[in-house]
């Protein structure tokens, strides 16, 4: 049987892109970590807020991430994909080359939902996403489920997938939670670990995912691997 690929859909890994990793020693820890914990591919996925940035500084931006990162003398890391986590704004569907956000030889882009509140035009904007050829993939649910239902399963069922934080599982109630909607639904595809330091104990639940998901971890990861089919692949160490 072939090996399970373990993929951390959603971290922040870049050294100073954002709140989530100040610099390279950071950086260096971060994917030791994730190494060392059986992590094989690590999507790196740094915010992006449409009303406060601009595509393609933040896009530059990211390119001199990578050329520090592999420039560093990396030894122990997983392979690295490179998008960004995108906060829905109402009508950033017509921004322009909105594609350089996207998980990087894909067309998959990682949308935020806001968390102050929801309404029929963020739903409508995610719609034009998927209309104009965007496949959209939606951080966290896990946090949003007791909130914005409705509009969830409205996403979902327009085309839109998911992605679960796994730390939300440390919680019973949550786990209750995610595991019937497991039952319900194909649509959650991927697991991130939301990375932002290089705590170990906090990496753990990540890790911990995969038992406690059980028969559900394998497909997660299946519907992981091909969501990234095509995608560009940064090795970062030596």
């Amino acid at each position: 049987m072939k090996p399970l690929t373990v993929i951390d859909f959603h971290s922040h890994i870049l050294p100073a892109l954002d709140h989530g990793c100040e610099k390279i020693e950071e950086c260096r820890e971060q994917l030791k970590l994730m190494k060392d914990s059986g992590t094989d591919i690590a999507v790196a996925t740094s915010h992006f807020y449409p009303h406060m940035h601009d595509i393609d500084v933040f896009a530059d931006k990211v390119d001199r991430a990578i050329e520090k990162m592999q420039a560093s003398g990396l030894v122990d890391a997983p392979e690295l994909r490179v998008g960004a986590e995108v906060l829905l704004c109402k009508g950033m569907d017509g921004m322009e080359n909105l594609n350089r956000l996207c998980i990087r030889g894909t067309n998959l882009l990682l949308i935020e939902l806001p968390t102050s509140s929801i309404s029929h035009k963020h739903v409508d904007t995610v719609e034009n996403l998927m209309l104009k050829g965007y496949r959209v993939l939606l951080a966290h649910i896990d946090r949003y489920l007791d909130a914005y239902p409705d509009e969830i399963e409205s996403l979902l069922s327009a085309g839109a997938v998911a992605q679960i934080n796994a730390y939300s599982l440390a919680s019973r109630s949550m786990r209750k939670q995610i595991l019937h909607y497991l039952e319900t639904t194909d649509k959650i595809c991927a697991i991130g670990s939301d990375l932002h330091g290089a705590d170990s104990s906090n990496y753990k639940k990540f890790v911990k995912a995969q038992k406690i998901l059980d028969d559900y971890y394998p497909e997660i990861m299946q519907r992981a691997s091909a969501l990234l089919e095509g995608s560009q692949v940064f090795s970062v160490t030596e």
